[in-house]
Parts: structure tokens; sequence; C-alpha cells
């Protein structure tokens, strides 16, 4: 948050004394989440939204801040993702009507949608929204940011079964941002691994059950059950598919998102 826009919140406090009120336990919630008092925090912010939104109103900068506060605070549990959805999709959606969709804070919310409906596994919106935030950043002065979101797009295609989706976006951004050969090289790794990784499965299958029938599901079983890499220990895939190892009932990549996501947001 600017000052400015503290600033102007505060202009509007002098003659109000709930706005004061929520101000003070909004900053009192910052200083909480500083000190790793994470329940503290939200407690306080929870209790100084409802005057934000009644005194600034829902569409005030300071407002939407302090909504962007509480949706990094929130853990990532079901209850708390369908909150943070509601949240960021909210976000982005004033932030494009007000400053344009191709605006870096607009863009910025659309990324943090983005993390979290990878999160929730909301895939196909999540590829969705990330490719319309990173289209933005390329036409605009920060097409850095867009390399950024490449992974996190990358990893929501393989696990929706589309991996060779992030092509153009690849090319675009090389084009745009040739300091990006790297994180380019990277991605299309994956995605030719993880593509030949799935021939490869579909291929065993396929030649069991030709070959040898009376085998087929041992074959199944011991293919849907290899290691993935970089893992020290066995988990599930889908059938031919994209890798859909689960820990706490989330996917691998899904649990590398969400570690970026905090980070970005």
């Amino acid at each position: 948050m600017n000052r400015h826009e503290g600033a102007s919140a505060r202009a509007h406090a002098e003659p109000s004394g709930t706005l004061r009120d929520a101000l003070a336990w909004h900053d009192s919630a910052v200083e909480a989440f500083s000190a790793c008092d994470q329940s503290r925090g939200l407690m306080l912010l929870r209790r100084a939204l409802p005057a934000l939104i009644a005194e600034l109103g829902e569409d005030h900068p300071f407002t939407e801040q302090a909504m962007q506060t509480l949706a990094s605070q929130l853990r990532d549990d079901g209850r708390s993702l369908t909150e943070r959805l509601a949240i960021y999709r909210g976000l982005a959606t004033s932030r494009s009507a007000r400053y344009g969709e191709k605006q870096p804070i607009a863009l910025s919310s659309a990324a943090s949608l983005g993390y979290v409906q990878a999160a929730a596994g909301q895939l196909s919106e999540a590829n969705a929204t990330f490719e319309r935030a990173i289209d933005g950043y390329l036409i605009g002065p920060r097409p850095r940011e867009a390399e950024r979101l490449l992974p996190p797009l990358a990893s929501a295609c393989r696990q929706a079964g589309v991996p060779a989706r992030t092509g153009y976006r690849e090319h675009a951004i090389l084009h745009c941002y040739p300091s990006s050969r790297s994180a380019v090289r990277t991605v299309r790794l994956a995605r030719v691994t993880h593509i030949l990784r799935s021939f490869n499965a579909q291929a065993v299958q396929q030649m069991a059950e030709v070959h040898f029938p009376a085998f087929a599901p041992q074959v199944r079983y011991v293919v849907g059950r290899r290691p993935s890499p970089g893992c020290g220990h066995e988990q599930p895939h889908s059938r031919g598919g994209p890798v859909a190892g689960r820990s706490n009932g989330r996917t691998a990549d899904a649990q590398g998102d969400q570690r970026v996501a905090r980070d970005h947001v």
C-alpha cells in the first residue's frame, strides 16, 4: 500500500471514530503478522474490514489492500481456498474495471487469482487466467513478469493433461524478453519429459494388453505407481496421463505452485 492510499484513508478517519478504530485494528493486524501471530492478525483484520468497507467503500485502494492482505495470510485448507478465491476474483474484476485489464495492478491481481485457482484444482480456469496475465505483461513495460508466470502456467497445463498448450507463449515470451531463454528452456524440457513419460506409460500398457493380457492388470498397477522425478517415494499416476501424485489431498505440482503463490502474493 503506498503512502497516498494510506493518507487518503486516514484523512477520512479524522471525523469518523469508527474508521479510526478500523485503521488501528488494521495496523495492529499488520504488526501481529510481522510477529508471526497469525490468529491474532486474522482476528483483527476481520474486525477491521467491515468498517473499512462501510466507511471507505469496497473499491477504495486501502480496503482492497486490506482484503489482499487477508487473502495472503489465510491457510491452504479447503475453506480458506474458497475464501481466497472469492477475494482474488473480486479484486481482479474490480481492478480490471477501474484501471484497465492491461494495467500492472490488474495483471498482478489476475496472476494471484491464477495461483489460487491452480491450488484449488480449477486447472482450466487457472490456465486461462495465467494466459491472460502473461499476454497483458508482454504488451506492457514488464515482460519479465510474464516469464515468472510461465512455470506455474506450465505446471497447471501438465496437470490438466495439455502440456503443449504453453508452446505459443514460450515463443512470445522469448521474443519479447530474450533474457528469459533459460526459463523457457526449463519449461520446454519439463514439457518434453512429461510427454515422453506419458507416451512410454501408454506404450507399455498397450503392449501388455496385446501380448500379455494375463499380466495387464499388474502392468497397469506398476505403471500407475511409478515414482515421479525428484521424489523419494512412489506416488500414484493417472493412467497414461499427467502425474497425479498426492500428498494431503493436493498434487505435487500444486504444492509447489502454492509455495510460489505465497511468495508472490
